[in-house]
């Protein structure tokens, strides 16, 4: 493996903290999770105290979905807890 490589798996690993970042919620797509990311959203702790209405907003999803994404992440966290 390369130095770049250990590296740039480094970053991400420190980026994702303790392991509750958002990939841990099975289903959740690329697509979904950068909107997330991008509304400052980047981890299940974030989500899981997240106003559903907010989610749905910054997710560009139906409130219903992002009301189960926030029980998902909070029954993740009660799991890892």
């Amino acid at each position: 493996m390369s130095q770049e490589t250990e590296s740039e798996e480094d970053a991400e690993m420190e980026a994702e903290g303790d392991g509750q970042h958002l990939e841990r919620i099975d289903g959740l797509g690329d697509t979904y999770r950068s909107r997330l990311e991008n509304a400052g959203i980047d981890s299940l702790e974030d989500l899981a105290s997240a106003e559903p209405d907010d989610v749905a907003e910054a997710a560009n999803v139906p409130q219903t979905r992002a009301e189960g994404r926030v029980e998902e992440a909070s029954e993740e966290q009660r799991s890892n807890a």
